[in-house]
């Protein structure tokens, strides 16, 4: 049985509850250690991270739920953090936040910035995606997908997130192959290349079953190919939910660690405060 999810996000950004409600979901479950990632602010308009002035209220409630539940559950302060394509790097109030944090997630969900001043968001509608994608690459798909993954791994070598967030969040809005071929070599080139960075860092990939809650199982993060992949480099795993609500807290963690097991898995890696250790696939 899983026991952990190091990814969950709350009121203070986009999700659906509050912290405390979401650690009485996880409580509930019988998860043994999560950890809270909330959107750090984005320097574009938007409706999904935190503002600024909310975060000392963050950590605050984070800290009396972690007391409420001392000795039931391990509770960890973490953010989900952007690299941004634009500027190839984070921001500097991310760089502020990092040392105070116990982990933290880094993740690429916007493509820059679009005319309007707003950021062209990779994972939100169908309709920014393909604005974001004619407007700062000109429709050229393979640009933006290179761009992405490239900017994944400068990530993980620049900054060396704890967890590299849902390797292949740029497929969300690709459905049917509506912009390319995912078995096409240029894409399955790119992705690789990407993995062989991460393999030279101590980044974990996160298995991220979010997508699957909100768009079907084929919204796993990453693919099954990719996850046979990152077996053989010898990538550590951890398990998260990508949670925004109650209901989400642990989706699909019994079929995930069969699927796991299948392709030969035998380990995920839970957080013990200071370091992250192995934990037998049971």
């Amino acid at each position: 049985m899983i026991q952990s999810n190091y990814h969950i996000h709350s009121t203070y950004c986009d999700g659906e509850a509050s912290i405390l409600e979401m650690a009485q979901a996880a409580q509930k479950e019988g998860l043994k250690s999560i950890g809270f990632t909330s959107h750090l602010p984005l320097k574009y308009p938007n409706d999904w991270t935190m503002s600024p002035e909310a975060i000392p209220n963050y950590f605050l409630e984070i800290k009396n739920t972690q007391d409420a539940y001392e000795g039931i559950m391990a509770i960890f302060t973490g953010m989900e953090i952007d690299y941004y394509l634009d500027s190839k790097g984070f921001s500097n109030l991310a760089k502020e936040m990092m040392p105070k944090l116990d982990f933290f997630i880094g993740s690429i969900h916007t493509m820059g910035c679009l005319s309007d001043g707003t950021g062209a968001d990779i994972d939100y509608t169908l309709e920014i995606f393909t604005k974001g994608l004619q407007e700062l690459y000109g429709g050229d798909i393979q640009k933006l997908v290179k761009e992405y993954y490239g900017g994944i791994a400068d990530m993980a070598i620049q900054y060396k997130p704890d967890i590299i967030g849902h390797f292949d969040l740029i497929k969300k809005n690709n459905a049917h192959g509506r912009f390319f071929n995912e078995s096409d070599s240029w894409y399955q080139g790119t992705w690789m290349d990407t993995l062989k960075v991460i393999q030279k860092t101590d980044c974990m990939i996160e298995v991220n079953t979010g997508g699957m809650m909100r768009y079907g199982k084929e919204m796993l993060y990453p693919t099954i190919p990719m996850l046979i992949e990152i077996l053989k480099m010898g990538i550590p795993i951890t398990i998260n939910a990508d949670s925004h609500q109650v209901g989400g807290i642990c989706y699909a963690y019994p079929e995930t660690e069969a699927l796991l097991k299948e392709i030969g898995f035998h380990e995920y890696r839970i957080f013990d405060g200071f370091q992250w250790n192995g934990k037998i696939l049971s």
